[in-house]
């Protein structure tokens, strides 16, 4: 009928008014769905033929027909009550919560079939769960099929760091005999994480052939005009042809072909992705789509140039600004809008011409649909005649129909009143709650009036209190069975009110049964193993999941009860399992670390939960070793979390969240690494100190407070980085943004926000209502400064920004203590409150001591009725007087005792356990008072016990472990099962279990503690080493030899012997002995600016080793950037000047004696023997420095020591060597002749031919080498022809730095290089060029040479950057030469090597270890020379080193 109508048509009109309220229906806000209940959701039987009200339909009709009423209508859950068991079941899934491997192949009943079309037969099939035919499917194909979604899925062509190829889909690759296209194999590879082996076997066998790295016409940051038509090869195609064309030829992005398209067509093809698109029309308004304009000299819709500036054109661009004003008017409008600033009532119905009876809230439709323009003649008419009835202002606190002072009570939904016109009291409250304030006369008047009519106290079935509503149990009831929720609806509609006779029936009938209460003490069906998910079991007649059956007793019954106890001897076989878990009971299971397990990474927990779905058994194999894999899972909850930006007792630091750190091998933000420590370390332990020391730096500071000291307005908004927010939004998001206090960002933002954000607070905060029993009515309301205010708005206000002197304060107090202030109820006046106990008050079981917060909640006034009231019933079971020494029950003969905290025992009628007793007498009772004596005569017997000490002679060790009836835990643990158990001091299982346990768990701590490293070493504690048999890390046994054994124990030296070479290092360090390290300088590493106090923990924390290559070379580097000393710097700040030069000598004494049997630890003794002897010799001559130190550095086999001596060379030590110098020094050169001078070494050096041939060489030589082939091709055959130098530039700044460019031709053609092949290129290069400079003496270790380019014709440019001092001194080569020759004549005569001798024999004696002291007792000294090949001259800022 309709369709015959054209819309708007009078015709139309009349149709929908005469069809519309038989035709059509308003939303129901939950819609019924015939096999959806409040507790299951079940699959429908679509076309299961049934019978419905006398026709005949399918289930799958009955569904649809139900759609349009709600949920919990009458109508709807008739029919599913009629016809669940017909149209409802429960779908068997082969995959439930996984993804199908579709593809993989199976046989089922003889016929093969591949998994997505055995899942698909199961739905066919309408196979129910639990059927056999669901059982044997799952158990035969689930594995095969089936595969847990991966984290980050495996795809082919995803390269190393996240780059994303093109799949060529159809392109075809053979594995292990088969053909597979490349979209196969990326489906096969979806199951798998991108981390596995087997994605990275396929990805190797597969990605070179369906993956290229596409060229697209318009790159990144544009998109293609597919349409536009351009010239190609002489003929006209459209932008989409070349993009296709691009594909299908395999054009690589940045090769030859792909520049060249993009030359010739990216200006017509392509277009520039706007960041902020350009809207036509504003937000709120609305579009004419079809009108039609002139726009870019074609005519078009207004939706077809939106669309075009969306696409093409900036917010900010003229283009933008022309089209919004010159198509705005046209184009874009807004709707009336009926209301403006007051709410539209959707609930009320109106008569509209045209229409028809309508809702309020269709006419925004209707304006929609009419484009009727805001502000038009036809808006203003309707608004006219409509605004009084279709608008109100919303109340703040709505008027509730059914209330009478604070209770609230039933609505009869369905009985009709006179309230203005014949209406139902359901239509009167939704009227009254949605437009009137509960404050409103007319609230209170029709509340008065209809409340007889329309309120009522309904029928309960969980009438008694602490009792709760079982809406799936179901009743019999006139031979029918209905759900409780059903029986519950029923009472509802016929309105049966509380005491009357109805309802005192059917409670009598339904209550035991449709109500339960919560168990104090829970029955659980399998109190020692866990529940199995998958095995369903008989319980009340009923085959139900074991599962279901838990839930149900445990939320029910206690316990003790027989009901309970039935089930657990009945269940016990059919539900109960030995279920794996991957953390002891004694242990905590981390819930955010992840592990890969079975191909996929997950959380730890989810590892848990995999054991629970698939049932996994303790014993079984695959427990063991998932245990085992994954033990980094499980940890002891420490007793004092670790806070990583704490420092000392109780200096607090803010926590940089989102800054990024390196730890334990993984990149993690702070937020992660802290949460990791306080989740599982201990405060004073020594992961928690490491990682402080390490990152502390990194992730902790002082955030930036917006009002640092002064309040915050939380509620005003402002603009920040383009956003409006709240203050308090402002002021939270600048610590996880990490903007440091103090730091430029912070006080910019500061400085803009403070006067609008902030406020001071005051010293003495106004108090209106002042007094500890004086509260403030929360509900009660004033006239403040002409705003209407409630009384704690008004207090916190004045509390935040008044003093309490203040002439405002005083105003205040003055004005409205009288309508604000009141005197509180406190239940035990004087007296405490006993928070043990707990009462019934108001049906809730409250503790004692929350009363004080329930009556100020409820402003209840001291000396009420209420007040009274509430004293009457619960002052003698909540208060007591607290006695001055307390009453401890297990403090008996003097000595205290543990409690048995389960103990249950009759205490003076009443059942209680142990602990509650022993709470209990604490808090009200003296110590000699007469019920404390009487207590403890007729209860400490049962109620207290000596707990069994496991380690009656030293302590317990909280890092051991130990096996109790097969399951690991710690011994801490352990000792606290003993209190549990109630295992008693002098038992036999006590001296059985100290018998089993005490060697494992208690340990003395020593006198002397072993180190398993030597004086001056450290232990890299990252290293793990097999410890007899158990692998370890070394930090491990260090701290185990220090907690439990001896220095120079048997067992010390054995451990010292095995595992010093393994685990002990020393450690480099960026400054030497006499200097401090400056943390705020910053310095170039890896890159990046760092300061020299993280460049220190970099070090530190990767163990660099003292001696090694790479320790001189970072010391060589960074030491005078860093590093000040002692006596010369200025303290704070940047590094501090200092004149001191630096002399630094090796050289060797030849001994006799034998090293080869001498433990790692042995040696350092004798080493420490020499260099003390050495030393000392040395300053009493007069030739060492003061502050120079010796160092000896190895003793061989055949006792050649070696040394090194550092010497600190200041005026007095140059004037005492000065006059050694025969020869006056020449005169200074200046920087410009040493920089000339350097930089025309290189020119030579390099304008040699045959040096250039030997460059040409060592490149040729090298190419093999590098691991890109087309690179390797490209070098194989270079030739270097020529060299030039070009500008020279002079910076000085502590050092001197000479910068030179120049350029040198080979004949590399880069024209089809990549990227990434070109910097290959010029790495091999530069390090080439290096070496060459280097082997003529030209280049030093701090001079360095950078390649920047190589172009197409092959030419190379560089540049060379020598370090050169501003006052280098020729005379300085001269000390340092009369100082090293001094060092060498006195360590060569034979007298001073004899008392060098004799003083080594005297120091054995006091050698700690034996085999070092007779090996030291014979010592001989015969011989030293000094490396002079090993001497030269450094200029390091103001100071001069000499090597």
């Amino acid at each position: 009928v309709i369709s015959e109508f054209a819309k708007g048509t009078a015709e139309c009109d009349a149709a929908k008014q005469s069809l519309g309220d038989t035709c059509c229906y308003n939303y129901p806000d939950n819609p019924c769905m015939l096999c959806r209940s409040e507790t299951e959701f079940m699959d429908l039987r679509a076309l299961e033929e049934i019978d419905y009200n006398g026709e005949s339909m399918t289930c799958f009709d009955l569904s649809k027909r139900l759609g349009p009423e709600e949920n919990d209508s009458q109508m709807c859950t008739s029919a599913q009550k009629e016809h669940w068991d017909s149209c409802c079941y429960n779908q068997c899934t082969l995959c439930e919560g996984q993804g199908i491997k579709w593809w993989n192949e199976v046989e089922v009943d003889g016929e093969p079939l591949n998994c997505g079309e055995l899942d698909a037969m199961l739905y066919a099939d309408e196979t129910e769960v639990g059927t056999e035919n669901c059982t044997d499917v799952l158990s035969n194909y689930k594995g095969e099929c089936c595969y847990d979604y991966p984290n980050d899925p495996c795809d082919v062509c995803t390269k190393e760091g996240g780059e994303k190829h093109t799949l060529m889909p159809n392109e075809e690759v053979d594995y292990e005999g088969s053909t597979f296209t490349c979209a196969e194999v990326n489906n096969f590879l979806s199951p798998f994480e991108s981390s596995s082996d087997q994605c990275g076997e396929v990805k190797d066998l597969a990605s070179d052939t369906c993956c290229f790295d596409r060229c697209s016409l318009c790159g990144e940051g544009a998109r293609l005009d597919a349409e536009i038509f351009v010239d190609v090869d002489s003929e006209e195609g459209s932008c989409a042809d070349i993009e296709s064309g691009l594909f299908q030829e395999r054009t690589i992005d940045g090769s030859e072909n792909c520049t060249e398209a993009r030359s010739l067509h990216y200006d017509a093809c392509c277009f520039e992705i706007p960041s902020s698109p350009c809207q036509l029309c504003a937000t709120d308004e609305y579009m004419h789509h079809t009108a039609e304009i002139a726009f870019n000299d074609d005519k078009v819709t207004c939706k077809s140039a939106s669309n075009y500036l969306m696409e093409r054109e900036e917010t900010s661009s003229q283009t933008c600004s022309n089209a919004k004003a010159t198509l705005g008017e046209t184009c874009c409008y807004s709707i009336c809008d009926m209301c403006g600033e007051y709410d539209l009532d959707w609930d009320v119905f109106v008569s509209f011409e045209g229409v028809g009876e309508m809702s309020c809230g269709d006419f925004n439709e209707y304006f929609r649909e009419e484009a009727v323009v805001d502000g038009s003649g036809q808006c203003e008419e309707i608004k006219g005649e409509y605004f009084d009835t279709c608008c109100y202002q919303s109340p703040t606190s709505s008027c509730q129909l059914c209330k009478q002072g604070d209770k609230f009570f039933d609505l009869n939904n369905n009985v009709e009143v006179d309230f203005n016109g014949p209406t139902t009291c359901y239509e009167v409250a939704n009227f009254m709650s949605r437009r009137t304030e509960d404050t409103d006369q007319v609230c209170a008047v029709t509340q008065t009036s209809l409340f007889d009519e329309c309120c009522y106290e309904k029928c309960n079935l969980a009438s008694e209190p602490g009792t709760y509503p079982d809406w799936a149990a179901e009743v019999e009831m006139d031979g029918n069975k209905a759900t409780c929720l059903e029986l519950e609806d029923a009472i509802k509609e016929a309105a049966i009110p509380k005491d009357s006779k109805d309802c005192d029936s059917l409670q009598q009938a339904f209550s035991p049964t449709c109500s339960y209460s919560i168990p104090e003490n829970a029955c659980d069906i399998c109190p020692d193993n866990a529940v199995s998910i998958e095995l369903s079991a008989e319980w009340n007649g009923k085959e139900m999941k074991c599962s279901d059956i838990k839930s149900r007793i445990s939320s029910r019954e206690e316990s003790d009860r027989d009901v309970c106890k039935d089930a657990q001897a009945s269940l016990q076989d059919s539900c109960c399992i030995d279920q794996c878990e991957v953390c002891d009971k004694s242990q905590e299971t981390d819930f955010v670390m992840t592990v890969y397990h079975n191909g996929v990474t997950k959380q730890c927990t989810e590892v848990d939960t995999y054991f629970y779905e698939k049932s996994i058994l303790a014993s079984s194999e695959e427990c063991s070793a998932t245990k085992s894999a994954h033990s980094d899972c499980c940890y002891t909850e420490p007793e004092t979390p670790c806070n990583l930006c704490k420092r000392g007792e109780s200096e607090y630091f803010d926590l940089m969240g989102t800054n990024s750190v390196t730890y334990q091998g993984a990149t993690m933000t702070c937020t992660e690494v802290s949460d990791m420590m306080f989740r599982r370390e201990e405060e004073a332990g020594d992961t928690c100190s490491t990682a402080k020391e390490d990152l502390f730096d990194a992730c902790c500071d002082t955030k930036c407070a917006l009002c640092d000291g002064k309040g915050l307005e939380a509620g005003v908004k402002v603009s920040f980085e383009g956003r409006m927010m709240t203050c308090l939004e402002l002021d939270l998001g600048l610590g996880p943004a990490s903007i440091e206090a103090g730091s430029d960002q912070c006080n910019e933002i500061v400085s803009q926000h403070e006067s609008y954000c902030c406020y001071e607070k005051p010293e003495s905060p106004c108090r209106i209502c002042p007094g500890d029993q004086t509260g403030v009515d929360k509900e009660a309301k004033v006239n403040y400064l002409g705003t209407e205010t409630t009384c704690e708005s008004l207090s916190n206000y004045l509390g935040s920004r008044e003093e309490q002197q203040g002439e405002a304060c005083r105003a205040a107090s003055s004005d409205h203590a009288e309508d604000c202030c009141y005197e509180r109820c406190l239940l035990c006046g004087d007296g405490k409150a006993d928070w043990e106990t707990f009462v019934t008050y108001e049906g809730q079981s409250v503790a004692c001591g929350d009363f004080e917060w329930i009556l100020r909640g409820k402003n209840i006034a001291a000396g009420s009725d209420q007040c009274d009231a509430v004293k009457d019933e619960f002052y003698d079971k909540c208060c007591y007087e607290p006695p001055d020494t307390s009453c401890n029950l297990c403090h008996v003969d003097r000595n205290y005792l543990d409690v048995s905290a389960d103990i249950q025992i009759n205490y003076q009628g009443s059942q209680m356990k142990c602990l509650n007793l022993y709470n209990s007498l604490f808090v009200r009772e003296g110590a000699e008072s007469d019920q404390c004596q009487a207590a403890k005569s007729n209860h400490a017997d049962e109620c207290c016990f000596e707990k069994c000490n496991m380690c009656q002679i030293g302590f317990i060790d909280t890092t051991a472990n130990v096996y109790v009836d097969g399951n690991e835990m710690s011994c801490s643990a352990l000792d606290m099962r003993f209190r549990k158990d109630i295992i008693v001091e002098g038992s036999t299982q006590c001296s059985e279990k100290r018998a089993d346990y005490s060697d494992a768990c208690c340990y003395t701590i020593p006198d002397n503690p072993c180190r398993v490293c030597p004086t001056g070493s450290d232990v890299n504690g990252e290293v793990s080493v097999d410890f007899y048999g158990e692998v370890k890390t070394c930090e491990e046994i260090g701290n185990k030899l220090a907690l439990s054994e001896e220095a120079g124990s048997q067992t010390c030296s054995a451990t010292q012997q095995d595992f010093s070479n393994q685990c002990c290092f020393e450690r480099c360090a960026v400054c030497a002995d006499g200097y401090n390290l400056n943390w705020e300088v910053d310095v170039e590493y890896n890159r990046a600016q760092i300061a020299c106090g993280e460049f220190d923990n970099i070090i530190r924390g990767n163990a660099i080793q003292k001696g090694t290559q790479e320790c001189s070379s970072l010391q060589s580097t960074y030491s005078s950037a860093c590093c000040y000393n002692y006596a010369t710097a200025a303290g704070g700040g940047a590094a501090a000047k200092t004149n001191l030069a630096q002399v630094v000598t090796t050289g060797f004494l030849n001994t006799n004696l034998d090293t080869s049997t001498l433990s790692p630890a042995e040696k350092e003794d004798a080493k420490t023997v020499f260099q003390n002897l050495i030393k000392n010799t040395l300053e009493r001559e007069g030739v060492l420095p003061s502050g120079s130190m010796v160092t000896v550095t190895d003793i061989d086999d055949q006792g050649r020591v070696a040394y090194e001596i550092e010497m600190n060379i200041d005026d007095r030590a140059m004037a005492s060597v000065s006059g050694q110098i025969t020869s006056a020094p020449p005169e200074t050169s200046t920087l410009g002749d040493i920089s000339n001078e350097a930089v025309s070494a290189i020119g030579t050096t390099l304008s040699n031919p045959t040096l250039l041939e030997a460059i040409s060489s060592e490149i040729r030589g090298e190419a093999p080498l590098v691991s890109d082939q087309t690179v390797a091709d490209k070098l194989s055959s270079v030739s270097v022809t020529d060299f030039t130098l070009e500008e020279t530039n002079l910076a000085t700044a502590g050092n001197t730095e000479v910068t030179t460019t120049g350029q040198f031709n080979t004949n590399i053609d880069t024209t089809s290089l990549t990227t990434a092949q070109k910097e290959e290129a010029i790495d091999v290069l530069e390090d080439s060029l290096v070496n060459a400079l280097q082997e003529q003496g030209v280049l030093s270790e701090n001079d360095s040479v950078t390649v920047t380019d190589i172009n197409d014709a092959g030419e190379v440019q560089y540049e060379v950057d020598l370090y050169v001092d501003p006052e280098i001194d020729t005379a300085f080569d001269d000390i340092s030469s009369a100082l090293v020759a001094e060092l060498d004549s006195t360590l060569s005569n034979p007298e001073t090597l004899e008392e060098i001798a004799n003083g080594i024999r005297e120091e054995s004696a006091g050698a700690s270890d034996p085999n070092a002291a007779e090996e030291l007792s014979t010592a001989d000294v015969f011989e030293s020379s000094l490396l002079e090949e090993e001497t030269s001259v450094t200029i390091r800022g103001e100071s001069t080193e000499v090597t």
